[in-house]
């Protein structure tokens, strides 16, 4: 695994995308597998729920409780899905499991057949019992489009300074979904 300090947070996360790919499919990768590398950079912990739309779930490796970061390293938490047919879709909660006033994240990365590979993300989103239906009106941000930025909100909905969403996904065919809860306003 390749590790760099990303200078915004100073906490090292994962940059190494081929190495997800092979850390999750060694040498059995196919056209719209999906693998998705989650990492905590944050002094909150939180767990996780994922649900499989399409595809079928093929590893899993970390803990689904990610804890806050140690020693300047982020936690993290890696998922794969292999395509059924078409590609592949799971959509994931996080749960805040420290005393925080954050709402529940709700992610979704996709890798549709002769599309754009995309992500969604809704921070201001609805309670946990809603896997998968917390989208609401959340935009689809495609492969091209570099990494999103999504600030965290509080239950009260004010938008929270202390941490924020950074989630890309690769144009390519596995594809690897990044998604990283770092400290900090979102950038502009």
């Amino acid at each position: 695994m390749s590790v760099s300090a990303t200078g915004d947070d100073g906490m090292q996360y994962n940059l190494d995308v081929n190495g997800v790919i092979t850390d999750v499919f060694g040498l059995e990768k196919k056209r719209n597998d999906l693998a998705i590398q989650i990492e905590n950079g944050t002094k909150y912990g939180f767990a996780l729920r994922f649900r499989v739309d399409h595809g079928a779930l093929s590893s899993t490796k970390g803990d689904w409780t990610l804890r806050p970061a140690a020693a300047g390293i982020a936690s993290s938490y890696t998922v794969g899905v292999k395509a059924k047919g078409s590609g592949s879709n799971i959509v994931f909660l996080f749960e805040f499991t420290q005393p925080t006033d954050f709402k529940p994240i709700h992610l979704m990365a996709a890798t549709p057949t002769n599309k754009s590979n995309y992500t969604r993300c809704n921070t201001d989103g609805k309670p946990a019992e809603t896997l998968g239906n917390g989208f609401g009106s959340s935009e689809k941000h495609y492969a091209n489009d570099g990494p999103t930025y999504s600030a965290l909100h509080a239950k009260d909905s004010q938008v929270s300074d202390l941490a924020h969403a950074e989630m890309m996904i690769t144009g390519t065919s596995p594809a690897v979904c990044m998604f990283r809860i770092k400290s900090g306003p979102k950038p502009r």
